[in-house]
């Protein structure tokens, strides 16, 4: 087969780029690719990577040439993933892409802004637009050791809100990886509210809303019941559990069965003197304020 028909389909496929080894194992021999670059008919753009002229250059592109320039094991991590994945509050990064590499491997210093860690999890690493690229659990990981904390942040609320990842799987990953001493596991063991646990992203939403505003942090999940028995756990518990407030997520208050379920726990609740606030998806969301407002002053009527 001509080479160079081979080295342009496969460069068509890669953002135009294609690795010194690409177009030997094409059949170019070592002399044909000097002639071919000196010629402008191939260019140089990382060590070992070239570019088939006539191809756009992108970010992308200039994503790839990093990875590839750093050898078998990298990938594209940190914030240049989190922007490849499409993270929530990621932008793209100016500069040297972020790339990881497994120990002992070096990397190119050059092209890329080399991180290195000791190894990597199955399904660590997967194809994005053709990009070596860390998943979503080892990214957000990777992010929240040297981005702000309000950008991890966002990055992990959009995840979860997504279903890019869920807080069992992330839960998973800072057990398995995440230790003492792990770079970013501490900031994202905090913002999982790791310990206290809130159940569902609506929760950790309302949750993040109502410290923002200052109010005390409630009791997650606690358990209540009257003479007849238990009625159940609540959501958040505030005010010594005078106050409830409850999420009407879509998925697990969609039923009539369910709606009922709310409704008896609620009224039973209402006759132990029980303030019971509930608030949906788009409350949280789209009307915080009002959500604050009225958590306020539930509480401060309770303590009067």
């Amino acid at each position: 087969m001509d080479p160079d028909r081979t080295i342009a389909r496969l460069a068509a496929r890669r953002h135009g780029l294609i690795t010194r080894d690409d177009a030997l194992a094409a059949g170019l021999s070592a002399s044909a690719l000097r002639r071919r670059v000196a010629a402008g008919r191939l260019e140089r753009v990382a060590p070992g990577v070239l570019w088939v002229p006539g191809s756009p250059r992108t970010w992308r592109q200039h994503v790839l040439a990093g990875v590839l320039a750093s050898g078998p094991s990298a990938a594209a991590s940190h914030l240049t993933a989190a922007h490849l994945l499409g993270l929530e509050g990621c932008p793209r990064p100016v500069g040297r892409p972020h790339v990881s590499v497994v120990r002992p491997a070096r990397g190119a210093p050059g092209p890329a802004r080399i991180h290195r860690t000791g190894r990597r999890s199955p399904g660590d690493v997967a194809l994005v637009d053709a990009i070596p690229t860390t998943g979503v659990e080892r990214t957000l990981l990777d992010l929240a050791a040297d981005a702000p904390p309000s950008l991890v942040e966002a990055a992990v609320d959009g995840a979860l809100r997504d279903g890019l990842t869920s807080m069992a799987r992330l839960r998973g990953r800072i057990e398995r990886d995440g230790g003492r001493g792990v770079a970013g596991s501490a900031l994202l063991r905090s913002l999982l509210g790791l310990g206290v646990r809130p159940e569902s992203w609506l929760e950790r939403r309302a949750l993040r809303v109502l410290r923002a505003a200052g109010l005390p942090d409630p009791e997650l999940q606690r358990e209540v019941a009257d003479a007849d028995g238990l009625i159940g756990r609540v959501d958040l518990a505030f005010a010594g559990g005078r106050v409830i407030v409850e999420l009407a997520g879509h998925r697990t208050h969609a039923t009539r069965r369910q709606r009922q379920t709310d409704h008896e726990r609620a009224n039973r609740l209402a006759l132990e003197g029980v303030v019971v606030l509930q608030f949906t998806y788009e409350d949280v969301v789209e009307r915080p304020a009002h959500v604050v407002a009225l958590v306020r002053r539930a509480i401060a009527t309770a303590a009067a």
